[in-house]
């Protein structure tokens, strides 16, 4: 049987204006969400891990660009800054990682009054460390004193190794910023995934896997506000290192998690992080993916990029 096609290019072609990639622009615009993208995943190797995490920012982008853009007929809009670079960590991380927060400061002095969200993406958990630190050192930017990540993993990521990369990022940010009242919650630890001297010398507070593992829904809601009230002088930060999810639902990442967070668990602090947390402005990041690993129909970076969505 012969199959008409002609007109059919044209006709897909002009579903286009209806998606997200048609409203990412050169220029921030008012309420917008800025994407800063990371990728490499020097980190990830220097950290005995899989390469493959430097495709993350596009993969997950390509899935959220093809989403429907639900605000047509809003100012809110798209943009994406690259901040850091493969070749340049492969040459001199500790200066990378310098020159990344050089950027980020850079792009925050200059566009943070105009937009209303903004998402890091890597690469590997490393890139937390520029990213977080531009954040702290342009608090009074946002308004605020103080900082609180919210972190979910099933790593601490405090490694006391003197060659810092993927493992080594939060234990940075305590030695290195001595002016500012960090907070850190880590959410899904697995102490089988964690040396002993990953919890020595640092304030945190730890939510492991086996306790969350028990709790129904409205009793890790309870357990959320609890351990992370919202206060009106903190900016909160939520990080995602995607091993933190259960395998079942997050297979493209290095290091897969035996009995992670599962979606209904992530989603529970994806949306208590935005409606309690964020007030309206979310400031997250994401690490970790590798799109090597995802399955033909993409179903970790689609997951991915819903959340994308919800926070965008």
């Amino acid at each position: 049987m012969a199959i008409e096609f002609e007109g059919i290019s044209k006709q897909l072609s002009s579903r286009v204006s209806d998606q997200k990639k048609s409203f990412f622009k050169k220029d921030i615009g008012k309420d917008s969400t800025l994407f800063l993208l990371s990728p490499s995943d020097i980190g990830v190797m220097r950290n005995g891990g899989k390469s493959g995490a430097r495709f993350a920012p596009q993969a997950l982008l390509n899935c959220f660009s093809k989403m429907i853009h639900q605000n047509t007929q809003t100012t809110k809009n798209f943009a994406k800054r690259v901040v850091s670079s493969q070749n340049s960590e492969s040459q001199n991380f500790i200066e990378a990682q310098k020159k990344s927060l050089d950027g980020i400061n850079e792009i925050l002095l200059k566009e943070l009054g105009a937009c209303r969200n903004i998402i890091h993406i890597g690469g590997g958990h490393d890139h937390i460390y520029p990213f977080t630190m531009g954040i702290i050192q342009n608090l009074k930017l946002f308004g605020k004193k103080k900082i609180h990540i919210i972190n979910i993993d099933a790593h601490l990521d405090t490694r006391t190794d003197h060659q810092f990369h993927s493992g080594t990022p939060f234990r940075q940010i305590f030695n290195d910023e001595e002016n500012c009242a960090i907070e850190l919650t880590q959410i899904g630890i697995h102490q089988y995934a964690n040396a002993p001297s990953n919890y020595e010398g640092l304030e945190m507070k730890i939510i492991e896997m086996a306790q969350l593992s028990t709790l129904s829904h409205q009793e890790l809601l309870n357990l959320l506000e609890k351990e992370i009230p919202y206060q009106n002088d903190t900016l909160y930060l939520l990080s995602v290192d995607c091993d933190g999810l259960d395998s079942t639902c997050m297979s493209a990442v290095s290091a897969n998690n035996h009995f992670g967070l599962d979606k209904g668990q992530f989603q529970t602090i994806v949306n208590y992080y935005k409606d309690k947390l964020s007030q309206g402005s979310c400031i997250a990041g994401f690490y970790e993916f590798n799109p090597i690993f995802d399955d033909l129909g993409q179903s970790s970076a689609r997951f991915l990029a819903h959340i994308l969505d919800q926070l965008s």
